[in-house]
């Protein structure tokens, strides 16, 4: 029995602007599935998964760098699929489609400005009839990928900074997107701390967030940071 119209697949770097698009659409009577709405601590797994594409009529994949390579979102549109939901492409950012996806009719959220007409143009794609009147709907406010609800730090100096790398947000290189994703997620509200002198600052790096640069062994880097992740997401 299909209990949403619509579930939204997505990458978690991309979380906040989608939690947003499935406010609005709720606002225009769409029943939306949204993981962290929906899905209990644990419950993430591949039954979960299939239970919850078959409960959805649609399937509304945003589409991004992000969740384009991202082999969770690849999964949910594989066993979409396979059974044979209807996919509809959600653009918010430059990314090249996979197979099929780049055929199917799409909803452009590229542009902030168009964000009401787009949301009612998803609603009509989704119910198959025409929404209500426009509710004005204002865009949702995006930051850059791995930035979202950061507070960073600041690096200021009575006279002139000199330094080979200033980090005062987040900054992972060599990672795959989820790992990149699951970093955001926990660097959320991040409160990260100030560097301050009076005269020249000297240094060759000045860190106040995080990063993440592997150097001889990139692979067993990044399974260390992976393994580092889902131990504090373990014990939070």
């Amino acid at each position: 029995m299909e209990t949403f119209d619509v579930f939204l697949s997505h990458n978690r770097v991309d979380k906040p602007w989608v939690s947003q698009l499935a406010a609005d659409l709720q606002r225009y009577g769409v029943r939306v599935w949204l993981d962290q709405k929906v899905l209990r601590p644990g419950d993430r797994c591949v039954q979960g998964l299939e239970e919850a594409l078959a409960q959805s009529r649609v399937v509304a994949l945003v589409v991004s760098p992000e969740s384009m390579a991202s082999d969770w979102v690849r999964e949910e549109y594989d066993r979409a699929i396979a059974q044979q939901k209807r996919l509809i492409p959600v653009l918010i950012r430059d990314a090249p489609l996979w197979e099929f996806l780049d055929s199917r009719h799409r909803v452009d959220f590229r542009d902030p400005r168009t964000y009401d007409a787009n949301v009612r143009q998803l609603v009509r794609g989704i119910t198959e009839a025409e929404p209500p009147a426009s509710l004005h709907l204002p865009a949702p406010t995006t930051a850059a990928p791995g930035t979202q609800g950061m507070c960073t730090g600041g690096v200021r100096a009575g006279g002139n900074i000199q330094a080979r790398t200033i980090v005062t947000g987040a900054q992972v290189h060599g990672a795959d997107a989820d790992t990149v994703g699951a970093l955001t997620d926990l660097t959320q509200d991040m409160q990260s701390g100030a560097v301050e002198a009076g005269q020249d600052i000297n240094a060759s790096d000045i860190i106040t967030g995080v990063q993440s640069v592997p150097d001889s062994d990139p692979e067993a880097e990044m399974a260390r940071l992976r393994a580092e992740i889902q131990r504090r997401r373990g014990s939070a």
